[in-house]
């Protein structure tokens, strides 16, 4: 059963019969981190291409570890993906 269903699902046996998330996931065994989880959308994926497309003009010869090192000083987080997308494009 696809995630979105399970959530579905254990919101309307919690509305249903008025009982926690907890003992709905228990019911059905569902982990509870399943249907609390959020995902960490970056906000900064544009600012942090734009610095990447910069360093890559300043710094032509620059590698990945290198690149990474700069963008490390920028932002520390979320910066791998990005740069993936980075070189793809």
């Amino acid at each position: 059963m696809p995630r979105a269903n399970r959530r579905q699902l254990i919101s309307g046996l919690q509305q249903r019969y008025a009982i926690s998330v907890s003992r709905v996931c228990k019911l059905i065994s569902v982990s509870k981190t399943m249907v609390c989880y959020k995902s960490k959308k970056k906000a900064d994926d544009l600012e942090i291409s734009l610095f990447l497309t910069s360093l890559a003009e300043l710094h032509i010869r620059w590698g990945f570890d290198k690149m990474m090192q700069g963008a490390k000083l920028k932002k520390n987080y979320g910066i791998t993906s990005v740069f993936i997308e980075f070189i793809v494009n």
